[in-house]
């Protein structure tokens, strides 16, 4: 018996020409598959995009830590965290500006910047340098004039010889914030930098000191947990660690040791 080709079609199972789709069920089976893939995918390219910011922190610390050893190789001792120029402040980041960027004074260094500070604005406009590390004010001392202070003497600089334990001291730390006003803190700050450390207590936290706060707050001084809750150091051997809260031990910071 003849049939037509539209009837074999039929007979067989075949689909009419013309007709050509997907099912209802084929739909839901694709936007299934594609909806697993995106679970699969989108935290791994958001864990990615964490690290590479984290990355670029340590990068930058990085940078600053050479930059504190070409100083301390050239001079000798470390570099003031702060010091005085021209009758006014003279901050870390301007001493260390001719190892870590040059430029003009005052203007932005892309090395001082961490890529995640909760705070970018600065009213003096985007050019001025919004400083994210702050230094260790044990190794970088403050060294400005004190005449307006009675009874606080001016601070020698630290000699190179004086840290016997480069690859345990840190150099800076993620902490520096800018405040609204434009002030911000070169060195870590903290009741610990009054005392002198105990060589027992080496392997001890830091118990809160230097005061840790959280990203959103301004100032300066203060220990930042920017990276999913921990903070990039930079050592004085130029080596780069990250820290979560409570592994901050004494060592890390006292010179003494």
């Amino acid at each position: 018996m003849y049939l037509s080709p539209f009837k074999r079609c039929l007979r067989i199972g075949c689909r009419p020409l013309g007709r050509d789709a997907f099912s209802v069920i084929e739909l839901l089976v694709a936007l299934a598959v594609i909806a697993v893939l995106m679970a699969i995918i989108v935290p791994s390219l958001l864990r990615v995009r964490d690290q590479a910011i984290t990355n670029q922190s340590a990068s930058n610390l990085r940078q600053l830590g050479v930059a504190v050893m070409l100083y301390a190789s050239e001079k000798g001792v470390y570099p003031p965290g702060n010091t005085t120029f021209n009758d006014g402040p003279y901050p870390l980041w301007e001493t260390l500006r001719p190892y870590a960027g040059g430029g003009e004074r005052h203007r932005s260094i892309p090395s001082w910047e961490c890529p995640r500070r909760a705070i970018t604005r600065n009213p003096n406009g985007p050019i001025w340098i919004t400083p994210s590390y702050s230094a260790n004010s044990f190794v970088m001392v403050d060294s400005r004039d004190r005449d307006g202070e009675p009874g606080v003497p001016r601070a020698d600089l630290v000699p190179v010889a004086k840290v016997a334990r480069p690859s345990e001291v840190i150099g800076l730390i993620d902490a520096s914030q800018r405040s609204p006003s434009g002030w911000s803190n070169a060195i870590l700050t903290g009741t610990i930098f009054n005392t002198v450390g105990n060589p027992a207590n080496a392997n001890r936290p830091l118990s809160g000191h230097p005061i840790t706060e959280p990203d959103t707050d301004v100032g300066g001084g203060t220990v930042r947990y920017r990276h999913k809750g921990t903070a990039n150091a930079v050592f004085l051997d130029g080596s780069v660690r990250n820290f979560a809260k409570g592994d901050i031990l004494e060592k890390h910071l006292f010179i003494n040791y």
